[in-house]
């Protein structure tokens, strides 16, 4: 009990009785919250400080190391989160293998050639075609094992869910669209599918290209490639979108085209059929798209009514969900978000 006991509560490791920041007073002398424990811990040697790092190119903006660094300080963990950019996967297999490395986040355009640098890749990931994190496990023989999750969809989930959109459960299934055909389409397909969107709409400028993409999806997917206003005109009532995801870059012109296809969705919904009524919820777009602060895609969708939801949320889950694979730790979303959002938060 007490200033004498603490050092004993720091070396216990079996049903430690902890405190939390958030109480008025500690519920009894001494009591040490789980975070001043780890920084205990490290203080005597028996946390090893690890190195966490983002892979890709360009990287110097990201907020990663801004969220994962205040994540570490907070829950009182001595590791270190930094960038390594590349566009060669190859170059940091030395990183991921070196008896130091604590775990990494992968982004463009490393998400599918690092499959090939690792162990194990998580179901999910396989299915997406894309990891953005690597997990190392130690074996009870010493042997390191490197296995690649993806949680940008968890993000895209979370940041949807906050927004509003619930998804699916019942019989009536609401739709869904995807914005862009590249590789964070195929998590956002698979997230709207995980909330139970049906079906899901893709578009984007080349037909083909999002036809391929749909077509590696299982058809429980239902995925449904919509290349101009007239099939968007043929679409009933109950089958406009109700929640988009946008993917392509936010700092390009939207190909004329596809603007006024997109413009034909975002406003599907609004005829005298469709007008909300009091308890109804609003129609959301999370733009995936970080830069600028409102593009191009948001401003359309706001235009018809669409509550638009800025990339930077969907960071703030996916980070979450990394810190919790690489610590076991599940870090309080505010301040996750405050770490990445900053003042706009």
């Amino acid at each position: 009990m007490g200033e004498h006991g603490k050092l004993s509560r720091i070396t216990n490791r079996f049903m430690t009785p902890v405190s939390s920041p958030a109480l008025p007073v500690v519920a009894a002398p001494g009591q040490l919250s789980a975070a001043d424990i780890r920084r205990g811990l490290s203080l005597i040697g028996e946390i090893e400080p690890k190195k966490f790092y983002l892979f890709g190119s360009p990287i110097s903006q990201s907020r990663s190391p801004a969220l994962h660094n205040a994540l570490f300080a907070q829950s009182g963990l001595p590791h270190e989160y930094g960038l390594f950019e590349t566009t060669v996967a190859k170059d940091i297999e030395k990183i991921i293998r070196a008896p130091n490395f604590g775990g990494g986040s992968v982004t463009i355009p490393l998400k599918l050639d690092v499959m090939e640098l690792l162990d194990h890749v998580d179901p999910a990931a396989k299915t997406i075609g894309a990891v953005n994190t690597i997990v190392p496990t130690q074996t009870a023989d010493g042997k390191t094992i490197l296995t690649g999750y993806n949680t940008d969809w968890q993000g895209m989930t979370i940041a949807l869910q906050f927004a509003g959109a619930e998804g699916n459960n019942g019989v009536l299934k609401e739709a869904a669209m995807v914005i862009g055909g590249g590789g964070t389409a195929r998590a956002a397909i698979y997230a709207l599918h995980k909330m139970g969107y049906s079906p899901i709409y893709l578009v984007g400028r080349n037909t083909s290209k999002l036809q391929t993409l749909a077509d590696s999806f299982d058809a429980s997917c239902n995925i449904e490639v919509l290349s101009d206003t007239e099939q968007v005109s043929k679409l009933s009532s109950e089958r406009h979108p109700v929640v988009a995801i946008g993917t392509i870059p936010g700092d390009s012109p939207i190909d004329p085209a596809m603007r006024e296809t997109l413009c034909s969705l975002f406003e599907a919904g609004n005829n005298p059929r469709d007008i909300p009524g009091p308890g109804d919820k609003a129609k959301v777009l999370l733009e995936m798209a970080y830069k600028p602060r409102v593009t191009s895609l948001m401003q359309l969708a706001e235009n018809s009514g669409w509550k638009t939801v800025p990339g930077l949320e969907a960071l703030v889950g996916q980070g979450v969900h990394q810190f919790k694979h690489w610590t076991d730790i599940t870090p309080l979303h505010d301040f996750s978000r405050k770490a990445v959002l900053g003042d706009e938060a």
